[in-house]
Parts: structure tokens; C-alpha cells; sequence
């Protein structure tokens, strides 16, 4: 209740709202284990006021590596990017990173 109530209240950098989906995800893993609920994706998507879609953006970004995971808490990439790079396996990754520091200036 306390992280949805911050997250109403105030307004959260990326990094911040990471860190509140990853603790409700935490959360709802042990009820979903003593069957108290079926989908953490909708349950926290409820508890934040966002789309489910939104919700399962944040959590399969937390499969990225440290430096996409940096690149996204400083609006380097998108949710949307980073939701998508989530999917690959570690050296894919790091070349993703790599093309996107030859990009810039």
C-alpha cells in the first residue's frame, strides 16, 4: 500500500518506478505462490494504475544487463526498447550497447 501511495503522491524517475515494480513483483510472487492471487503482471498493473501491458514492459526489463539497465534509468532507451532487448541473451545485449555508444557524438 505504502508504494502505491508514493507512487500516486509524487512523481517517479524510471529508476524509481524499476524500483517499485521489482518490490511488488517480489511481493506478489509469495502470494501468487500461496495462491492468493493467478497474474502478477495484472495485480500489479492494478496496484499502480497502469496497463498490464505497461506492468509486463517493467518487469522484463529487469532482464537486462547493467549497462541497458543504466541506459534506460537515464532515458538512453525506451521502456519500449528495453522491454524488446530483454529478450536476448547476454551477448546480444552487449551488442546492442556497443552499437549505441558508436552512435553517439
Amino acid at each position: 500500500m505504502l508504494i502505491s501511495a508514493n507512487h500516486d503522491i509524487r512523481e517517479t524517475s524510471i529508476e524509481e518506478k524499476r524500483w517499485e515494480i521489482r518490490r511488488l513483483k517480489e511481493l506478489y510472487e509469495a502470494k501468487k505462490l500461496s495462491g492468493e492471487i493467478t497474474n502478477i503482471s495484472k495485480e500489479i498493473a492494478k496496484q499502480l494504475n497502469i496497463s498490464q501491458r505497461q506492468a509486463i514492459k517493467y518487469v522484463n526489463a529487469e532482464k537486462l544487463i547493467p549497462e541497458l539497465s543504466d541506459l534506460l534509468n537515464q532515458n538512453g532507451i525506451s521502456l519500449e526498447d528495453a522491454s524488446k532487448f530483454s529478450r536476448l541473451d547476454e551477448w546480444a545485449q552487449l551488442k546492442i550497447v556497443e552499437l549505441l555508444n558508436a552512435k553517439e557524438p
